[in-house]
C-alpha cells in the first residue's frame, strides 16, 4: 500500500466519520427541539385550563370584582 493511497483511505474514513457525527448530532438536536415543543404546549395548555378556572370561579361566585 503506498502512501497516497493510505492517504486516500484516511481521508474517505475521516470524511464518513465527519459525516455520522454531524447526523447524528442534527438528530440529537431535533428530538430535544421536539422535547421543547411538547413541554411548551403541555405548558400553554395547562395555563389555559388555570385561566378558564379562574375565570369561571368568578362568574359562578357572582362575578363581581371586588
Amino acid at each position: 500500500m503506498m502512501d497516497p493511497e493510505r492517504e486516500r483511505i484516511r481521508a474517505e474514513a475521516k470524511a464518513d466519520a465527519d459525516l455520522h457525527y454531524r447526523l447524528s448530532n442534527v438528530e440529537q438536536d431535533l428530538k430535544d427541539m421536539k422535547a421543547v415543543q411538547a413541554w411548551g404546549i403541555r405548558g400553554l395548555i395547562g395555563a389555559a385550563v388555570y385561566l378558564a378556572t379562574q375565570i369561571w370561579t368568578f362568574i359562578s361566585s357572582g362575578g363581581v370584582i371586588k
